[in-house]
């Protein structure tokens, strides 16, 4: 599956995402776009390589909508298939959600940037007891190398979000 993020203005971008065998599924405007890169692009890291299976990406790549991408054509066949997987991702989804805050704030807290290790600092908080929260299971996918990783591929993918001019797209592989 391959998924872009097209850069419709300096403050949001949309989605489209191809999957073999079937039409493109999209979302037009995204929420939470962010300038070092957007919030579903963050997302789709996490999900990624943390093996999250039913996230937001897993669910599209399993035939489904995540509840918020949509074809031209949609079937009531598509939407089924949807709302089954988003059902039975509800708590990778959650899963997602967390992991994605806990792993945006490792990275802005290790970076070279004073802005961004500020940013850091107001996300301290939440990070931490959102980290409390977690069973210990969840809270061992974090370790020291995984979440170097993470922050690695983050870095990267940021750099070419903000290479990406407006009216342009980046690619990523699910």
């Amino acid at each position: 599956m391959r998924v872009q993020f097209h850069k419709t203005d300096e403050r949001r971008y949309g989605i489209v995402i191809l999957r073999d065998g079937s039409e493109p599924v999209r979302m037009r405007t995204a929420p939470g776009n962010d300038p070092l890169m957007p919030h579903d692009l963050q997302h789709f890291i996490v999900e990624q390589e943390l093996g999250i299976r039913l996230g937001i990406f897993g669910q599209v790549a399993a035939g489904g909508t995540s509840g918020t991408f949509y074809g031209n054509t949609q079937n009531r066949k598509v939407r089924r298939r949807g709302e089954k997987l988003s059902r039975a991702g509800r708590n990778d989804s959650e899963r997602s959600e967390r992991a994605t805050y806990v792993c945006v704030f490792n990275w802005l807290a290790a970076a070279a940037d004073p802005a961004r290790r500020r940013r850091a600092a107001e996300m301290k908080d939440t990070a931490q007891s959102t980290l409390a929260l977690m069973d210990a299971g969840e809270r061992r996918s974090f370790d020291p190398r995984t979440v170097a990783r993470i922050s690695a591929r983050m870095e990267t993918l940021s750099r070419e979000w903000a290479a990406t001019r407006v009216g342009g797209f980046m690619e990523v592989q699910w």
